[in-house]
């Protein structure tokens, strides 16, 4: 799903400096495909191109419906920090506001997917460090190793109960952390997209 917001403007701003235009995003679209295709040849791929806030929502309802093993989720656009939440910005028009799908609805929808469906969410726009609130995060170190640190986000939830968590094996591959930006440019496309084309063929995703 991803946008390239031809002609839409930032509220507020004017001539250049107001545009929101993502050329990059062709580019996007080639990558994710070709990320697809090396992840698991037999995957069957639905290219949402200028995705509306219901267009979105369709598509997950469809797929929460079709109760399948495994979904890749792949989310191409803008992203903002507003209402102290994040919101991914759709390609819906609204003159002086911009429509778009928060941080708490896209959790809301994949909250409906059942445990028997493995979820890889990748998210390639601006602050969607943790969009879902999963509750663990991979720290690597500067020698290479790693391991699962738990969230803030998910004790803030245990201590206030909050009502929609995700309940699938999710994996969220973010392409900025909460507080960062995500960058791209017209010939390479998303930096984090570009990064993420496989060399080589993913046998399995899984966790030891």
């Amino acid at each position: 799903m991803t946008n390239t917001y031809e002609d839409m403007m930032w509220p507020g701003l004017s001539g250049s400096e107001g545009e929101m235009t993502l050329r990059g995003a062709i580019e996007d679209r080639r990558h994710a495909r070709k990320f697809l295709g090396k992840f698991n040849p037999e995957i069957e791929v639905k290219q949402v191109d200028e995705a509306l806030r219901k267009d979105i929502q369709d598509q997950i309802g469809k797929c929460v419906d079709s109760s399948l093993s495994l979904l890749v989720a792949y989310i191409q656009g803008h992203g903002q920090i507003t209402n102290h939440t994040v919101q991914y910005i759709t390609g819906d028009r609204k003159k002086g506001s911009l429509e778009g799908l928060t941080a708490e609805e896209l959790i809301e929808m994949f909250s409906r997917f059942s445990a028997q469906t493995m979820l890889v969410a990748i998210t390639d726009f601006c602050h969607s460090g943790n969009v879902y609130r999963l509750p663990f995060r991979l720290v690597i170190g500067i020698d290479g190793t790693g391991y699962w640190d738990e969230t803030g986000e998910w004790n803030h939830d245990d201590t206030f109960s909050r009502k929609n968590r995700i309940n699938s094996p999710m994996l969220h591959i973010a392409g900025s952390l909460r507080q960062q930006y995500a960058y791209e440019t017209r010939m390479r496309g998303g930096y984090f997209t570009n990064v993420c084309t496989p060399r080589k063929r993913f046998d399995k995703v899984g966790t030891d």
